[in-house]
């Protein structure tokens, strides 16, 4: 059936069990539709207790110590995250944290360390417990985008707050193929020579930085099958396409035109809010094929229509600037469509600091743009591509990854070419920060 009605008095009374709530408060339950982390339609199921002794409670703008959250997976039923509210610091207790937040995860996911399917990252001391974080592998083999799992355990031995990072985490991990060796050297070689270019890192948050102009390695997933590479992308969404690239052009009479037609800003939180709230529903209803609307394609006439809109905005805030611009990418976000805006043919990449246009997705109009960063034109004089390549070719990298392909529904079998080092484009000086 398309339309699925919860049982939700099953699913308050299954996760009072599991996470020993009997006595809590039934406060609140949520549906909500998101975006997951690989562009699918998700539901999530929202569960909020409130413990026994805050039944008076009426404080509408805070919850009382000891509320617990729970999200959960609305089609597998899987806890999401989960969060205790806690406002006493737990004592010092003896406890293994550790094994009691791998205890959680096997009871939640039902991955063992032992198994060769949970690796640690990291495990954090913070003031009321311990922080792990562990990521799901396959016989040692990280997926991307990532699955990883977050746990925090009081020093009491108490859970405070898990969170599942992952679209697949668990055993329904659909892999499409068998691994293959990593690629020979001189074809490693190659293909980060090909995604060596030169990098311009902007100051942010009025952080002075360093070095501003350096070399070094785009990670590229290659599939040692069909022989393709896909770089690797700062916003998931992007992954495996192609760069619109699209120059921002308008004529002197366009200009002064749109300055005379000039906007004020609105506030990008006023939308996200609204648009937020209209994914949300405390009906106990899902419709199974209504697609959210960040995962819906964009059409050719809705990538028009946000350049036209562009165009305008570039032609007020960059006078006499037609031509030196261009939309590198357009994608939807939070119900709105967001231009991604780079310098035109300036010899460098932006590594941060890329300016934003969003625009509305239902009018097409002027909604605010975000610039963290002035780009220059172009570059300084700097080294050569090759001199820099060669000082760093003998650190390259090479790594098996499990990498998510949205139009085969699965995990493909790919390698992640990688540098760990950088060279300052400058002087020349290899550099292992930005």
């Amino acid at each position: 059936m398309a339309v699925e009605r919860i049982d939700m008095e099953s699913l308050w009374r299954e996760w009072e069990e599991t996470l020993g709530l009997q006595g809590y408060i039934r406060k609140r339950h949520l549906i909500l539709q998101e975006e997951s982390a690989v562009q699918e339609t998700e539901y999530r199921i929202e569960l909020e207790w409130f413990p026994e002794g805050a039944a008076d409670w009426e404080d509408e703008d805070r919850n009382p110590a000891g509320t617990v959250t729970a999200t959960l997976d609305a089609r597998t039923r899987r806890l999401r995250f989960c969060h205790v509210r806690r406002e006493d610091t737990p004592g010092t207790a003896n406890h293994n944290t550790r094994r009691i937040a791998l205890e959680w995860i096997a009871r939640l996911t039902g991955l063992r360390e032992e198994d060769g399917r949970l690796e640690p990252i990291s495990e954090t001391p913070e003031e009321d417990g311990i922080r792990f974080t562990f990521r799901q592998v396959e016989a040692g083999v990280r997926f991307f985008p990532g699955i990883h799992l977050d746990i925090r355990i009081g020093a009491d031995g108490r859970l405070i707050s898990y969170g599942d990072y992952g679209w697949h985490t668990g055993t329904d991990i659909p892999l499409l193929d068998k691994p293959l060796p990593a690629p020979d050297a001189s074809l490693l070689r190659q293909i980060a020579y090909d995604a060596f270019s030169l990098v311009y890192m902007p100051e942010m948050s009025g952080k002075p930085r360093e070095r501003h102009w350096l070399y070094g390695v785009g990670e590229t997933f290659l599939d040692g099958l069909t022989g393709e590479t896909m770089a690797y992308e700062w916003n998931l969404k992007l992954f495996g396409q192609p760069p619109l690239n699209r120059p921002i052009l308008w004529s002197p009479e366009e200009e002064r035109r749109f300055a005379e037609a000039a906007v004020t800003p609105e506030k990008v939180g006023v939308f996200i809010n609204r648009f937020i709230t209209s994914r949300e529903s405390r009906e106990v209803l899902i419709d199974w094929e209504e697609k959210h609307p960040d995962t819906v394609p964009i059409r050719p006439e809705e990538i028009e229509r946000t350049y036209e809109t562009v165009r305008e905005w570039a032609g007020r805030r960059w006078p006499g600037g037609s031509g030196q611009w261009m939309i590198s990418r357009v994608l939807r976000s939070n119900g709105m469509l967001m231009a991604i805006i780079e310098r035109w043919e300036a010899g460098y990449e932006v590594g941060l600091g890329r300016t934003k246009v969003v625009v509305d997705g239902e009018n097409y109009t002027f909604v605010d743009a975000i610039e963290p960063a002035e780009l220059p034109p172009r570059p300084p004089e700097v080294i050569g591509k090759e001199e820099a390549f060669r000082n760093i070719v003998e650190a390259l990298t090479c790594k098996p990854y499990y990498v998510w392909d949205r139009n085969r529904k699965g995990y493909r079998f790919m390698h992640m070419v990688d540098c760990p080092l950088l060279v300052d484009a400058l002087s020349g000086k290899v550099v292992t920060e930005l």
